[in-house]
């Protein structure tokens, strides 16, 4: 009987052990958490879920994963998915040809594809060649309660939760599993480092956004490529905004806030979102993320390891959207004859 153990309870791990054992009701899947739930980069996700993407691998998994929710009630319930459509503007139109458009809506339920506009309801457009990709089925999820109601249905479908805090991680198959995945987010380098594996060039990533209350147009998911906002409504009168940051090798249990940045970010506002007011500040969420060299959640075997140990993770705060085909895949390869 195969044997597999999942080490990681954010989003990305529950997943993977529950595509597992979706895909193989007999074989032995435990899932280890830690004692202590700390938040993570899944509780302080905005959740934002759309179907295109300027890189190809990740436009394909995002359009699986959003395929996924649409055409699955139970997947919509679990995820509280909340359709208000998307915004993605790009600086090169390039990225954003009507094949592409196409090859995305043929994926999608009802076969509807992206649309390619000059202008979008509430925003303004920096640059003479951005476009805007507007997606009618975007919207959000709560990945927190998404990994909640998997969790709950891993194990009754006979999946073990262990509660353990790892400082080391054992390596060739001393574990008494024929695979074990770490999909530890931010603290996955460190751990294969303590363990005395090469962590795979992964890094850690400051990742920011600011809750506001607002009056006014308030946007539906969206990304501007052209300056680097992000954000969304949050319910009546509110909003999240952010911009990436150039935080790298931050502490995963605690990055602390910046001001600087949440002033750049509502600066642009004013000039992405013309017609949105922010009135006042709600507060600041932040947390840290892992990176890979390779961008993108994908299985990844770990050198020095047998063979026996992979890592899931690498994919960023933008994760969520990806998650869904991303486990899928990595189960089905770990289960590969």
């Amino acid at each position: 009987m195969t044997s597999l153990c999942v080490v990681g309870g954010g989003l990305a791990g529950t997943l993977l052990a529950w595509r597992l054992k979706c895909e193989r009701p007999a074989a032995r899947v435990d899932l280890v958490t830690g004692t202590h739930e700390r938040p993570g980069a899944t509780e302080r996700s905005g959740g934002m879920v759309r179907a295109f993407e300027c890189d190809p691998v990740a436009r394909s998994l995002a359009t699986r994963s959003l395929a996924q929710i649409l055409s699955d009630p139970v997947l919509r319930v679990w995820s509280a998915f909340e359709q208000r459509g998307s915004v993605y503007v790009v600086a090169d139109p390039g990225e954003a040809t009507l094949d592409v458009l196409k090859e995305v809506g043929e994926q999608l339920p009802g076969g509807e594809r992206p649309q390619l506009a000059r202008r979008a309801q509430g925003f303004s457009f920096a640059g003479d060649r951005a476009v805007a990709v507007l997606e009618p089925y975007g919207g959000y999820v709560r990945p927190g309660l998404l990994r909640d109601r998997v969790r709950e249905d891993f194990t009754e479908r006979g999946g073990k939760l262990q509660h353990e805090d790892l400082t080391i991680v054992p390596a060739s198959g001393r574990t008494g599993y024929d695979r074990t995945v770490l999909a530890t987010g931010p603290w996955t380098g460190e751990l294969l480092r303590r363990s005395g594996l090469p962590d795979g060039g992964l890094r850690t990533k400051r990742i920011q956004y600011d809750r506001y209350e607002t009056d006014g147009f308030g946007p539906p998911p969206f990304v501007d490529e052209t300056t680097g906002l992000y954000g969304r409504a949050d319910g009546p009168g509110g909003i999240l905004i952010g911009l990436p940051t150039q935080d790298w090798e931050t502490d995963p249990s605690g990055p602390p806030d910046s001001r600087a940045l949440r002033l750049a970010a509502a600066k642009l506002a004013t000039v992405v979102l013309p017609d949105t007011r922010l009135v006042r500040h709600l507060g600041t969420v932040s947390a840290t993320d892992c990176y890979s060299p390779e961008p993108g959640l994908a299985l990844r075997t770990v050198p020095g390891a047998g063979g026996h140990m992979s890592t899931f993770t690498g994919g960023s705060g933008g994760a969520v959207k990806t998650a869904l085909a991303a486990s899928l895949d990595a189960a089905r390869s770990l289960l590969a004859p």
